[in-house]
This record gives C-alpha cells, sequence and structure tokens, in this order.
C-alpha cells in the first residue's frame, strides 16, 4: 500500500502537468495568432497612412 501511493500520485501529477502544457500551448498559440494579426493590420495602416502622405 505504501508503494502503492507515491505512483498514483505521480501518474495523477503527471496528467495534470500534460494538461497544464497542452493548455499554455494552446493559449501561447491563440495569443501569438491574435498578436501576429493586430501587428500585421498596424503593419497594413501605417503602409496606407504613409502612401496618403
Amino acid at each position: 500500500m505504501k508503494l502503492a501511493w507515491p505512483t498514483g500520485n505521480i501518474t495523477k501529477i503527471g496528467y495534470f502537468a500534460i494538461a497544464l502544457t497542452t493548455l499554455y500551448t494552446i493559449i501561447i498559440t491563440v495569443l501569438g495568432l491574435r498578436t501576429m494579426r493586430m501587428v500585421k493590420y498596424i503593419y497594413e495602416s501605417n503602409k496606407k497612412s504613409n502612401g496618403d502622405n
């Protein structure tokens, strides 16, 4: 019983860590895409205003 406890906790922690890393990866990807889109939008608007001037 004493040996079964740590292994059970380790697997729980492992699954939790995997879930967290997956979540973080998704969040970072979404934020990265958003910032890229924003940067592109700002770049496009700057190019347009510079073209007018």
